[in-house]
């Protein structure tokens, strides 16, 4: 498999995932390969340690966006576009970083010129997964499952047997 780990494929999957895992005032380092939510501490605040390594909200905008459109070739590549698996797993990626992205949105709020390229970033993001019809995968919460037999009429209960 072209998506061994540790390759290409699986550090672009990996960086996709940190961007959607980024909460509300949090910050990602852009200066390494693989991306990392910035962890401040009280005698290193994050302010300083990007300063140091001389990372800006310009460096992040640019690899976000880098990392979008690497996953687009990703996707119009055959052998991926032929395997599903892979094809939803790219994405379902794309589609969990715009959530993460919203969260940028919320840490830049005073800087317009940040907000704004996130938001062109989160709409080209849609555009990418409209233009591959995209569907969000549906979550079956097994608790919820289960707890139906409970309210379930005699009818829906013997259509489950």
């Amino acid at each position: 498999m072209q998506g061994s780990m540790g390759g290409p494929e699986s550090i672009l999957l990996i960086n996709m995932d940190i961007v959607s895992r980024v909460k509300p005032h949090e910050k990602i380092n852009s200066k390494q390969p693989t991306l990392a939510v910035e962890g401040g501490t009280w005698w290193y605040p994050t302010s300083v340690l990007r300063y140091w390594r001389q990372d800006d909200r310009g460096t992040l905008m640019a690899r976000v966006q880098a990392l979008v459109e690497e996953a687009k070739r990703y996707l119009r590549n055959a052998q991926i576009s032929s395997d599903v698996a892979r094809k939803s797993r790219f994405l379902n990626k794309l589609a969990t970083m715009i959530a993460g992205l919203t969260n940028l949105k919320q840490t830049y709020q005073d800087d317009t010129r940040a907000v704004a390229h996130l938001e062109l970033i989160i709409e080209y993001i849609k555009e990418v997964l409209r233009s591959y019809d995209y569907k969000p995968p549906v979550t079956v919460v097994m608790d919820d499952f289960h707890g139906a037999d409970e309210t379930d009429s005699e009818e829906e209960k013997d259509d489950l047997d």
